[in-house]
């Protein structure tokens, strides 16, 4: 086999990620006369390799590694964003048409990259900073799912934004300008991410508590006087990864706290 690699330190460590995990004498057989090991790589002898990992992978690996050809090549991007295009874009596996299961993006990930199908990098992609205000046209836009405005310039979102009923992410992640969210934000019933990182929010809207289908929240602002409170996280059961709450400071009444019964979602980190 190592021969068939022709020494190359890639290739042996990608059949070695076809191997790790089977032990049947049958299975090494069967890749180790795989036609596709003897074909020409051209001006890259890693590509035979590469094939036959690929021919290996499950049905629901090949959907979403497939889904990257989209991208050109040498292209950076980070894994949450990747997993959730593949969200949106039906891409992994679920229970059923709302819920998608827990964590089955990342190990999809994860498996694509020790079968070295992704590489890592050092520098990420920003945003296009010149963009400082989304057009109220936005709306009429019914079908989208994916919406990131991250590290851009804009400093409110348009109201049309609340009638996107399909959309299931909204990025605002490094958005300094904005501080606000919109009132009516309760009405993107689809909405699975709602990420605001490094963002200056200091504000969000009440009844959050409505976006049931809410996975990913990444941070939870409580309101003063009339504004959010921390009971409304109590109807978000989906959430998991990491939440950040800001504005404890603005906690008036402790039964709020114990509504809000974070010690039940077992899915958030510590």
């Amino acid at each position: 086999m190592v021969e068939k690699c022709d020494g190359l330190p890639l290739a042996i460590n990608i059949l070695g990620s076809l191997f790790h995990s089977k032990l049947e004498r049958k299975h090494w057989e069967k890749v180790l006369s795989c036609s596709i090991l003897d074909l020409p790589g051209g001006n890259d002898d890693i590509l035979p390799a590469l094939s036959l990992s690929y021919c290996f992978l499950p049905s629901c690996l090949k959907r979403c590694f497939a889904y990257c050809a989209m991208f050109p090549k040498g292209f950076e991007f980070e894994k949450e964003e990747l997993v959730l295009l593949w969200m949106v874009g039906g891409f992994l596996d679920s229970p059923n048409n709302n819920i998608v299961i827990k964590g089955i993006g990342d190990e999809c990930f994860m498996e694509l990259l020790s079968r070295s199908f992704f590489g890592e990098a050092t520098n990420l992609y920003g945003g296009c900073e010149r963009l400082q205000k989304l057009p109220t046209a936005i709306g009429n836009l019914k079908q989208l799912r994916h919406l990131d405005v991250s590290n851009t310039n804009i400093e409110e979102l348009p109201e049309s934004i609340c009638t996107l009923c399909n959309s299931q992410t909204l990025l605002l992640r490094w958005c300094d300008g904005v501080q606000k969210l919109l009132d009516d934000m309760w009405k993107l019933s689809s909405l699975l991410c709602l990420a605001m990182d490094r963002s200056n929010v200091d504000e969000m809207p009440v009844q959050l508590n409505m976006l049931e289908k809410l996975h990913s929240l990444d941070m939870f602002v409580v309101g003063k006087a009339g504004g959010s409170h921390l009971a409304e996280l109590r109807g978000l059961q989906h959430l998991w990864r990491r939440l950040l709450i800001k504005g404890l400071e603005n906690v008036a009444n402790v039964d709020h706290a114990r509504k809000a019964n974070l010690n039940e979602m077992g899915d958030l980190d510590d």
